[in-house]
This record gives C-alpha cells, structure tokens and sequence, in this order.
C-alpha cells in the first residue's frame, strides 16, 4: 500500500434538504452516522445544521484515517441500504473528497478522477522554490515598516504574508507551471 493511501481523508457532503423531510433527515443522519463509527478506520463525524428552517441545507463532515477505510465503507452494503432510505428526502447532494496537510497545494482541480500525490522530493523540491524566494521578498518589502518591533512580532507577520500569498496566488500558479514534471503519468484527456 502506498503512502499516500495511508493519509486521512476528510469527506465534506451538502445536502439540501426537502423542507417537508427535515425531521426523517435528522433521524437518517443519526442512523447512517453511527452505521459509519462502526467501521474500521472512522475517525469521527462533525455536522453544521441549517441556519434558517428556509433553507434546510446540511454539510457533513466525514473523516476516515486513510483512503482504504473511506473506500470500504462507501462499497459497503451498509451505505448502499442507508442511501436508499435517504430517497426522497433531498433536493440536492454534493460530495467532496479533501486531502489533508499540504497535498491541498497539490490538487488538480481540473481533474476529476484520482492522481497520486507527487514523489515527496518533488513536494520538497517546490515548496523550497516556493517559499525561500516569498521569505526574502517579504521580509524585504515589511522591514522598513518593523524595524523597531521584537523580533517574533515580526517573524508572525512575516509567516502571515508568506502563507497567505502561498495559499494563493504562489502555489496555485507554481504547481501549474510544473504540471508536467509534478503529475508525469497523467491520464488521457478523452
């Protein structure tokens, strides 16, 4: 098994709930919930609420240690009965599945089936060419305007201009640049 499938995976799902269907729908959510905490590699279940009865719209939040647990539970048959109790009740579903740590930096938004993560000095490697030129150019750019703070006060401001600006627009932009090198084996566009 690689070491990318042994990363935890997050699963973000919204679901817009019928109006007339909200109280089967806590009920559903309840049951499949406690169906998924029986699986090996759960790692725990947040849920945010609508906020208006108007607009009847739940995110569940779903974590799993590992790409395997998430996987043998969503071909479970468990899942497979829960999901067709929760017919009729929603409007709309949409499914989500995060990366955690960095690999985010890394993600092919324009690819929608799974690619494997690049090699780890490659990761190493660009958020080296990322990073050391963002510290130089910020540090240069706020100096001016800190040179009388403490220097910790200084370095937090810093570390946010510098992550802020890899977020976006840097790693974004660079992880583009490098698509070829990065991602190697990419799929045929069909």
């Amino acid at each position: 098994m690689s070491e990318d499938s042994k990363q935890p995976v997050t699963v973000v799902i919204s679901a817009m709930v019928r109006p007339s269907r909200v109280q089967d729908y806590e009920e559903w959510q309840q049951g499949i919930n406690n169906a998924s905490a029986k699986f090996d590699g759960y790692l725990g279940v947040d849920i945010i609420r609508p906020s208006h009865h108007t607009h009847p719209e739940y995110v569940t939040i779903l974590r799993f240690a590992d790409y395997e647990a998430l996987r043998a539970w969503e071909q479970s048959e468990e899942r497979g009965e829960w999901l067709k109790k929760a017919e009729g009740m929603l409007l709309a579903k949409s499914w989500v599945a995060k990366p955690s740590g960095l690999q985010v930096w890394f993600n092919r938004p324009d690819f929608e089936g799974h690619l494997p993560r690049p090699a780890y000095y490659k990761l190493v490697i660009v958020g080296m060419l990322a990073v050391y030129p963002l510290i130089l150019l910020v540090d240069t750019a706020i100096s001016p305007f800190t040179a009388g703070w403490p220097h910790l006060l200084r370095l937090l401001l810093s570390v946010t201009f510098v992550s802020a600006l890899l977020t976006y627009p840097v790693m974004p932009t660079l992880t583009r640049l490098l698509d070829g090198w990065l991602y190697p084996h990419q799929p045929d566009d069909d």
